[in-house]
Order: C-alpha cells, then structure tokens, then sequence
C-alpha cells in the first residue's frame, strides 16, 4: 500500500472511529475543510501539511519507511548535519522557530530526496542549496 493510500485509510479510520464527517473534522481540527477533502480525493499533500492534518486529527503520523523495512536510501550523515544546519539558520532567518527534532526530521526528508534523486556529490550539494532556497521563499511567504 502506498504512502498516500495509508494516510487516507489513517484518516477515514478515524473519522469512522469518532462519527465525523470530512467537514466536522477539518472544523474541530481548526483547518480549511479542503485541505482534507483534497487529500481523500488522491491530492498528495506537502509533508508539511500531512504532519498539521495528522497531529490536528491525532493521527500517527511516521517519516521514513514502513516498520520492519530498510530504508531506501542509505544515510549520509555529512548531508544531514549540513542539512540539519541549513533548515536552522532558515527558519532562524525566517524568524520563526523551529525545534532540533523538527529540523533532524526535515533534514531526514530532504536528505532522502536528494540521494535517491542523484549519486553525484556536488549534485546533492545542488540540490540542498535548491532545498534550502524553496525552504526560504515558503518561510517568507509565512513571516511576509
């Protein structure tokens, strides 16, 4: 089963648990009631906003791959550190605050991404300089 697929069963499950409809639980949890409506119609949500949507309807909510598998990519924990660092520095930037758990669990993401997506050094390198920069431009939107 996929990701996303598990997100929705996680989410339908415990609507059926607590007797709720789509919109009653997106009002509870204090969001848009699109934003879970889009995710059970297939939309793929940012990490960001799947994390806001599992801790609002209390759902548990794992980075990383399924229990009891082996990750897809094997860590590299220079890119990570400097990963680690980097989301820091741009939430501190942004001027918002930013936990070292919430920064090693973006890190984690991000750093993930960038392996499976290249095998070249410098090329990783681009891509968490591409990371950070979207990262940045989000935070401004947020502080702006």
């Amino acid at each position: 089963m996929e990701t996303h697929d598990r997100f929705v069963q996680a989410i339908r499950e415990k609507l059926a648990r607590e007797n709720l409809s789509v919109r009653a639980a997106a009002l509870r949890a204090n969001l848009p009631v699109r934003s879970i409506q889009a995710i059970m119609e297939g939309h793929v949500p940012s990490i960001e906003r799947a994390a806001e949507i599992a801790k609002a309807l209390g759902i548990c909510f794992h980075i990383g791959a399924p229990e009891g598998e082996a990750p897809a990519s094997s860590a590299d924990p220079e890119l990570i550190g400097l990963l680690t660092e980097r989301i820091v520095k741009a939430y501190e930037d942004g001027v918002v605050k930013i936990t070292p758990r919430r920064a090693a669990e973006l890190a984690a993401v991000a750093h993930n991404r960038v392996v499976d997506e290249t095998e070249d050094r410098n090329d990783r390198l681009l891509r968490i300089g591409e990371y950070i920069a979207e990262l940045r431009y989000k935070l401004s939107d947020k502080t702006g």
